[in-house]
């Protein structure tokens, strides 16, 4: 993680067409079991979200850099039950 924004090409759930991320924001990476979770922020929106890695169809680092979200503890996000 470079500290620069990336284009994703995600396979959401319920559907089989890709949902293409212009501006993901990344913060972190966790696993949790045997997946692999990014944990970012979307375009301009400050809400911290959660795209699971094996859904992932294709990513491109972009020359932007990436957004941070300074009081943003990932030990307090995990302990907050997102992952269950």
């Amino acid at each position: 993680m470079q500290d620069r924004q990336l284009r994703v090409h995600y396979r959401k759930r319920d559907t089989d067409a890709p949902t293409v991320y212009e501006a993901v924001h990344p913060i972190a990476v966790v696993q949790r079991g045997g997946l692999i979770y990014l944990v970012c922020m979307f375009a301009a929106y400050e809400d911290v979200r959660t795209i699971a890695l094996h859904r992932v169809l294709h990513a491109e680092m972009l020359y932007e850099p990436a957004r941070r979200k300074p009081d943003f503890d990932i030990d307090a996000y995990i302990a907050s039950g997102q992952f269950v």
